[in-house]
């Protein structure tokens, strides 16, 4: 296709301004639906990260207290 016939094809032409309130009133809506779906999303990964963080830092924490026993058993041996 020719860059200036995909731009003169107008898709709306043929519906009445009812019907075009109607498909805009359905976007929005749909709009509206994967906005608060993504936003459901954005939280649960949020919290999923939050919890990944402490696991993380708990780990840490106890390699760090692992390597202080090992360093004591080495002391006591």
């Amino acid at each position: 296709m020719e860059q200036g016939k995909v731009d003169d094809v107008d898709p709306l032409a043929d519906l009445g301004l009812e019907e075009i309130k109607t498909q805009n009133k359905k976007l929005r809506q749909a709009i509206t639906t994967l906005t608060v779906g993504f936003e459901e999303e954005r939280k649960k990964q949020e919290l999923a990260f939050k919890a990944d963080t402490t696991k993380d830092k708990k780990i840490a924490d106890l390699q760090k207290k692992l390597e202080e026993m090992d360093f004591l058993l080495e002391e006591i041996e």
